[in-house]
């Protein structure tokens, strides 16, 4: 099923320019397909992070500790 796509436009410095391009190059792909390829990776990555975190918290939320008794 094909998705809707927008264009962005993002100011870069040279140098990272220059990477996009050579890391593209490398690949065989275009600027844009790179980027668009880069970006979605961070996200899901970051989304999976965000996920386990928010698992372990509750986790350590329900350990308790253990009442002094003396």
């Amino acid at each position: 099923m094909p998705t809707s796509k927008t264009r962005i436009s993002v100011p870069l410095s040279a140098e990272i320019a220059l990477a996009i391009r050579s890391e593209a190059k490398k690949v065989g792909v275009s600027e844009s397909a790179y980027c668009a390829f880069v970006i979605g990776q961070h996200i899901m990555s970051q989304s999976q992070i965000f996920k386990l975190v928010e698992q372990q918290l509750k986790e350590l939320e329900q350990i308790k500790p253990k009442e002094e008794t003396e």
